[in-house]
């Protein structure tokens, strides 16, 4: 609680808004719950993405299963993320990664053993 000079609380909207968001972010850190976010740019080692009003880092390891060649072909979509790791302190969400839904791992499994066939060499 905050208090001026002359002892009158100081309310702010916006802290109050930062910390509704929060209490989301750490729930579903806490549950695994997962939670949609944008991503709104590319920084060094990775991704900046607004998760629910909060921006977060997104490991360019974490992106994807495979190597992504082209991290700017990802700005502006909008993905399902997992909150890895979170910083109490600071309040901010240090690690994110990329929520690959067990069905969608399925089908990229099935569509590689279809386009597999003895005797066929494959690029990835």
């Amino acid at each position: 609680m905050l208090k001026n000079q002359e002892g009158n609380l100081v309310l702010s909207k916006s802290r109050a808004d930062f910390l509704r968001i929060w209490e989301k972010v750490l729930r579903a850190h806490e549950t695994g719950e997962i939670i949609d976010g944008k991503i709104i740019k590319r920084i060094k080692g990775g991704m900046v993405v607004d998760l629910i009003g909060m921006e977060a880092f997104l490991p360019g390891s974490q992106i994807d299963i495979r190597p992504i060649r082209d991290f700017d072909a990802l700005v502006g979509q909008t993905m399902d993320f997992k909150v890895v790791k979170v910083n109490i302190p600071t309040e901010n969400v240090v690690d994110l990664i990329k929520f690959l839904s067990k069905k969608k791992s399925l089908i990229r499994e099935k569509q590689f053993l279809k386009a597999l066939k003895e005797d066929k060499f494959l690029k990835v």
